[in-house]
């Protein structure tokens, strides 16, 4: 039976409103914190999982330009070019992530002089670093983590910009905030959610497989981060797939008419920086695929900076998380199927 989602008492709400306040104290915890210059690498790799790795896809997005080789990695061990000339990063918001403490382990193999970062709440993962004498720029514990993304990318953000990594970078977080403050106002309105943009995005997407479409570096982070949150938070299915790619194969997956198809809904992230052959792709894409698309909606970035217009897509995202959650009568918050696997993978007996 679907719920009434004219009203949120959801408390992963108020967790998605404060993505702006989030980044704000990160940024101060940074600019207080001693972040040695000689950290600095051209080539830097992200070891996270989840919600922690989130923070580092979005960064690669904003790095697609600049003179960084920055690259994400999910997984136990580390990729075979990471040498003692590659800056790594180790991301997770309990500090207990296996396979975290596994490629932490694995660096002392294969680049045991590599310069390291710890961005974590503490855990298993905070006390190697104070071990090793390794920089741990600290996160606030006690959330979910996917709740904690504001912490985590404001931390990443400000870390990258103070190395020299991310040019603009406080000043694009700066604006973000004001953006997100402001888009906050409208996004989180109650009295009149005929006129929330992302309510009525929500009542469209109910019962629907969202299928979300990018068309840049900074898109395809932000639809990988839509994805993770329609799964974690609504409970429920999504997929992601990015342009030019698609163009040259799954556009003609639609051609068939199947039950699944029927049931696809579209969301397409368009941003104004991206390559104009991709704004042209989607206006073509869509043309062609017609009406073998039961629902397609396009939601545009707000602000001026990269950083503005990123936090923008990612904060409609985490909405629309918690409102199709409501609209399933389920909550946002309990995530029982992560929480059984991880004690499952931690008896040996099982």
């Amino acid at each position: 039976m679907k719920a009434d989602s004219s009203h949120s008492t959801d408390p992963m709400l108020e967790l998605v409103r404060a993505l702006p306040r989030q980044m704000e104290s990160a940024m101060e915890e940074v600019a207080a914190a001693s972040v040695p210059e000689e950290l600095s690498r051209r080539r830097v790799l992200l070891c996270g999982m989840g919600g922690s790795a989130a923070a580092g896809e979005l960064a690669r997005g904003l790095l697609f330009s600049e003179p960084v080789q920055f690259e994400v990695n999910r997984g136990y061990r580390l990729p075979g070019w990471v040498d003692d000339d590659t800056l790594l990063i180790f991301s997770s918001y309990s500090g207990g992530t296996e396979e975290v403490l596994s490629c932490w382990d694995h660096a002392r193999e294969q680049a045991p002089s590599a310069p390291r970062v710890v961005i974590s709440s503490g855990g298993a993962l905070g006390e190697r670093a104070q071990q090793d004498g390794v920089l741990l720029l600290s996160l606030p514990g006690g959330l979910p983590p996917r709740a904690s993304l504001g912490h985590g990318a404001g931390t990443l953000f400000s870390l990258l910009g103070r190395l020299g990594l991310l040019p603009g970078a406080e000043e694009g977080m700066r604006e973000a905030v004001e953006v997100m403050d402001r888009l906050n106002e409208s996004f989180g309105e109650d009295e009149h959610p005929t006129q929330n943009q992302v309510r009525r995005l929500a009542r469209r997407l109910y019962g629907k497989l969202p299928l979300i479409y990018a068309g840049g570096s900074m898109t395809a982070a932000v639809a990988r981060r839509w994805q993770a949150q329609i799964n974690e938070n609504a409970k429920a299915l999504a997929f992601h797939s990015v342009l030019p790619e698609l163009d040259h194969n799954e556009i003609v997956g639609w051609e068939v008419p199947t039950r699944a198809r029927a049931e696809t809904f579209v969301v397409a992230l368009r941003d104004r920086g991206d390559h104009p052959r991709v704004q042209r792709r989607f206006e073509l894409t869509r043309a062609i695929l017609g009406a073998k698309v039961p629902g397609w909606e396009n939601v545009e970035s707000e602000g001026s900076s990269l950083i503005a217009r990123t936090m923008s897509l990612v904060l409609f995202g985490d909405y629309l998380s918690v409102f199709l959650a409501e609209a399933g009568g389920v909550e946002a918050t309990p995530v029982v199927s992560i929480q059984l696997l991880k004690e499952k993978l931690a008896d040996p007996q099982s």
